[in-house]
């Protein structure tokens, strides 16, 4: 019997990027679907490199049945609001650390993964 595999989506395509793409290729219960980038160039030459699907925004990325994993590789000041939205779309979450600048980011974060029923780590 085939094992399911989960699908991943990347957002940020920066250097810690690879060591999540590298990571789920490696899962064979994981399967890399897409990545994201503000930075048209940078998503365009990841997505290539790892010949999966480049969304055009987080957001349309969100919307993504196949993508159920979301890795959130971007700059800090950005990681508890899309882990929020993110969570808020029924996706888990792998966010780097920090997940959050202040405590009060970090308790939404949690109260969201709650009332969602996903999951969140933080690396």
């Amino acid at each position: 019997m085939a094992c399911k595999k989960y699908g991943f989506g990347i957002v940020g395509c920066g250097t810690i990027a690879g060591w999540h793409a590298e990571a789920v290729k490696k899962l064979g219960e994981a399967e890399l679907i897409g990545v994201t980038d503000t930075f048209a160039a940078m998503g365009e030459a990841f997505a290539h490199k790892y010949d999966v699907q480049l969304f055009k925004s987080f957001d349309e990325m969100m919307q993504s049945k196949e993508i159920e994993i979301v890795c959130i590789c971007t700059p800090s000041g950005m990681h508890a609001l899309m882990a929020e939205k993110a969570i808020m779309a029924g996706k888990h979450v792998i966010v780097e650390k920090p997940m959050a600048l202040n405590l009060e980011e970090a308790d939404s974060i949690i109260r969201a993964c709650e009332a969602s029923g996903v999951k969140m780590a933080v690396i």
